[in-house]
């Protein structure tokens, strides 16, 4: 496959910062850094600096994080000219000269319209929604980007990276937090937030006592008292992407326990596949057709009740470690890595940059024949 050239940079405006749970924007954007140099912008922090500044962090040699600090007393307005000058300054310290912009963050196009990119991809993971998970779907600024865009890929599904949590499906001995627990384990990775329905995994604990229910993840817009608290229900806190293979390697099932709401529809969760990787089978509440390659393959059972919950992990539970499975499983994901997602999206951007210069070529040379054929007559 050929590989864009290495000078031809690549302006990321990501939706969650670098260091967060490691996810899409991550596992591409290390992939393309070993060809061309990669500028991954962070959200936007406000604080509370009279100077504000781009933080710049080289996290590899083509890899380079840029993290804006601006002032919290100045209206967003202000700090997207300032943010807009950044930029600029950054593109001109960098010898920026040809580039493309990616988008994971629609409203990242207030400060950044001015620029001038070759090519523009909205990488749109999911819609924006309101506080209740309500599609709000395209505001203005996702409708200005939805033009400008030259492609528009849909995040949903992408599978999981071959060599990462597939190494669960070794013996690996059980990390210190997580070895004092009993068996059968059920586990789940994941922001724990409102979609996370509580009191649906509450019901579900109540029903198997004997179950040991293995949360990992951080809590977010939510209070730590609306956790239910239940002697079989295990908080382990947030832990890096790397850190996740003896978890999962000693867990006996994973589990979604996520709100069947609007937003569902739009949302493939990217644990499924890393729990397909790590060989663990997977019961989900019931989400929208997101879930259907999966149900169809027989790789994940879907449940709508607290009851059906229980009855599909105890048909699961024998299936830990069956080597028939783990088949269906390899060969559900021979061809959907995130290497061969890269590589796809790569060669998209080559073909689509290539037939946009033939265009304008075709255009120019169209526009020199009209000239001459006015000044003939």
């Amino acid at each position: 496959m050929k590989i864009l050239c290495a000078d031809s940079d690549l302006l990321v405006f990501s939706h969650v910062s670098w260091n967060s749970e490691f996810q899409r924007p991550q596992h591409l954007m290390t992939r393309y850094a070993r060809y061309r140099r990669v500028f991954f912008v962070e959200p936007l922090s406000y604080e509370n600096h009279e100077d504000p500044f781009l933080d710049l962090h080289v996290l590899e040699e083509r890899l380079c994080i840029v993290t804006p600090h601006l002032a919290k007393s100045l209206s967003k307005e202000q700090n997207h000219e300032i943010m807009t000058v950044l930029l600029l300054g950054l593109i001109n310290s960098a010898s920026i000269e040809n580039y493309s912009c990616w988008y994971y963050d629609p409203q990242a196009l207030a400060f950044s319209d001015r620029l001038t990119p070759d090519f523009i991809v909205y990488d749109c993971v999911k819609p924006l929604v309101d506080s209740e998970g309500k599609s709000s779907f395209t505001g203005e600024m996702e409708k200005n980007l939805l033009k400008k865009a030259d492609l528009v890929v849909n995040g949903n599904p992408v599978p999981p990276e071959g060599n990462g949590l597939r190494k669960a499906r070794e013996f690996i001995l059980d990390p210190e937090d997580q070895k004092h627990i009993d068996f059968p384990r059920l586990g789940f990775v994941g922001i724990i937030d409102e979609r996370v329905d509580l009191s649906f995994l509450k019901e579900v604990a109540l029903l198997k006592p004997q179950w040991q229910f293995v949360l990992i993840g951080p809590i977010v817009q939510i209070s730590a008292a609306d956790l239910p608290v239940e002697n079989n229900i295990h908080y382990l806190g947030a832990k890096k992407y790397n850190e996740l293979a003896p978890y999962l390697s000693n867990w006996d099932c994973a589990i979604l326990p996520l709100r069947k709401t609007e937003l569902a529809q739009y949302t493939s969760p990217m644990r499924i596949p890393e729990y397909l990787a790590a060989g663990l089978p997977i019961v989900s509440m019931a989400f929208f057709n997101t879930l259907e390659p999966y149900k169809k393959n027989h790789l994940i059972e879907v449940a709508h009740t607290p009851d059906e919950f229980v009855h599909k992990v105890e048909s699961l539970l024998p299936f830990k470690n069956n080597v028939e499975h783990r088949q269906k499983i390899d060969h559900f994901f021979e061809e959907m890595s995130w290497e061969e997602t890269w590589k796809s999206m790569a060669q998209l951007e080559i073909d689509l940059l290539a037939n946009k210069a033939l265009t304008q070529q075709l255009a120019s040379q169209k526009t020199n024949n009209n000239n001459r054929s006015i000044f003939k007559s």
